[in-house]
């Protein structure tokens, strides 16, 4: 009786060791994988990133059930983790955040680009090149 306890116990405890979430990230309209993404578990203080062909691998812990999946430039997504042990070869497609960038002026003197809330200015000498940048709040730019 003890030798079976000690034995189902060695194993509950091997499968806890070895649980790991594995999959691929990708771009939901490329289709392409994506690098650098980053995989935690929110709050958690544990995460890890994706390699150059998408992949991850992150250990799993039964208490914790959901997965989020961020980078810059594509809206962040929470994927819920199903049964303990099961969440093997995730699929998970991120979508790129729409920019909205505005009308881009040129003068020989500056180049300001703006979203809804930065511009960024550009400082032209006379030989066209570029000779300062500025990132500024929209608010601080005089037009």
């Amino acid at each position: 009786m003890k030798r079976l306890f000690l034995s189902t116990f060695i194993a509950f405890l091997a499968a806890q060791l070895m649980a790991q979430v594995t999959g691929v990230v990708i771009d939901s309209k490329t289709r392409k994988p994506l690098e650098f993404v980053n995989v935690y578990y929110d709050g958690k203080g544990y995460g890890e990133q994706t390699d150059e062909d998408g992949q991850f691998v992150i250990k799993e812990d039964s208490t914790w059930h959901e997965l989020t999946v961020s980078t810059m430039g594509y809206e962040r997504q929470v994927v819920k983790l199903s049964t303990f042990g099961k969440n093997k070869n995730l699929r998970i497609r991120l979508v790129p955040e729409g920019s909205n960038l505005k009308e881009v002026t040129v003068t020989t003197q500056e180049v300001v680009a703006l979203t809804e809330d930065v511009a960024l200015a550009l400082e032209v000498d006379d030989a066209g090149m570029i000779a300062s940048v500025a990132l500024r709040r929209c608010h601080d730019v005089a037009f």
